[in-house]
């Protein structure tokens, strides 16, 4: 699947269940990403977030056996806690770390 630079926004659930999906489609352009977009993509292990998605909403990686996620930019992105859903092992590398708050 490949998307165009020119899609800014990816709507709700848009690749759930698409279990041949290994990597991200979502150009660094996209600036809203809804909630649930890679929920159940067996496959995908691997994901790349610009700082343009802004926030990581409720369900997006659900069920998927991601091994990494990477931070790309400097501008702040809120990851909400219910993200993950059942994904387990997550890594989590984030290019420049000034200030991390968990609430």
């Amino acid at each position: 699947v490949v998307l165009p630079q020119t899609c800014v926004t990816i709507g709700r659930n848009t690749f759930k269940g698409c279990t041949s999906l290994t990597q991200s489609p979502i150009p660094a352009t996209a600036t809203s990403v809804g909630s649930g977009v890679f929920s159940g993509c067996t496959s995908l292990e691997e994901v790349t977030v610009t700082a343009n998605w802004g926030k990581i909403v409720s369900e997006n990686f659900s069920g998927c056996p991601l091994k990494k996620i990477i931070f790309a930019g400097d501008a702040p992105i809120t990851m909400m806690i219910e993200a993950f859903g059942k994904t387990s092992e997550t890594q989590v590398a984030i290019k420049t770390l000034e200030e991390l708050n968990f609430h």
